[in-house]
């Protein structure tokens, strides 16, 4: 069985546009949508770290 390393669920409200322009963007990337918002917050928080 597979490990979940992903074990909460968000919901959130956000531009019809830009919901269109980021899973296009994942898409393009060969990834999931989940898996680029997950990405976009990561590197969001390093950048604040840094």
């Amino acid at each position: 069985m597979r490990r979940q390393t992903h074990d909460t669920v968000l919901t959130f409200r956000a531009p019809a546009a830009i919901v269109a322009r980021a899973e296009s963007t994942a898409r393009e990337r060969g990834m999931s949508f989940s898996e680029f918002l997950r990405q976009a917050v990561r590197r969001e928080l390093t950048r604040e770290a840094a």
